[in-house]
């Protein structure tokens, strides 16, 4: 089966997306389409098409686009019920009632993909409060299979050589390791 929906479901999304963001307009005047912005350098949000008010940001393809998978992986899609709750909490988000999007932390690792290898960069806070914990993330680094590399070029900052793997494992493997390693 192929888990991706056919080309008709996204037009229906475009269709359906369009409608909720006049209901959301109407609802919430205030309401702006903008470019999104965020503090964290990969928030899914950033530099999209997202309703914009002083308070909250939301990206509406996100809504329909996660039902229509969840159908086409055979699970259950959102239902009017769920839809209908969550497009009120969104509306209530616009005016400024709903949980502050600043509560959001700066993720513990970014990753980029150069042209032979990775760029990693830890969380500010890291090196400078557990300065032998980034000495221990690339020992054990290094131990991987596949990784050819690890060099460290500042407090925060790695450069890592491995091949047969892809942004997306270097940031899950990063940030699990952080999270088991870190002081709670």
């Amino acid at each position: 089966m192929d888990p991706h929906p056919p080309a008709a479901t996204i037009v229906l999304v475009d269709g359906f997306v369009t409608y909720l963001g006049q209901v959301l307009l109407d609802a919430a005047p205030q309401a702006l389409w903008q470019v999104g912005e965020h503090i964290m350098a990969d928030h899914p949000l950033l530099n999209y098409p997202v309703l914009a008010s002083d308070h909250h940001q939301v990206f509406l393809p996100a809504l329909p686009l996660y039902s229509i998978y969840q159908s086409a992986h055979g699970r259950d899609p959102m239902s009017g019920t769920e839809m209908l709750a969550h497009t009120r909490r969104t509306i209530a988000a616009l005016h400024g009632d709903g949980p502050e999007a600043a509560a959001l932390k700066e993720p513990l690792v970014t990753v980029v993909a150069e042209l032979d290898c990775f760029d990693i960069g830890l969380r500010e806070d890291i090196p400078a409060t557990h300065p032998g914990l980034v000495e221990h993330l690339m020992a054990e680094l290094c131990d991987r299979d596949g990784v050819a590399s690890v060099h460290r070029y500042g407090p925060a900052a790695l450069v890592v050589d491995v091949a047969d793997w892809d942004e997306l494992r270097l940031k899950m493997w990063c940030t699990l390791w952080l999270q088991r390693h870190l002081p709670r």
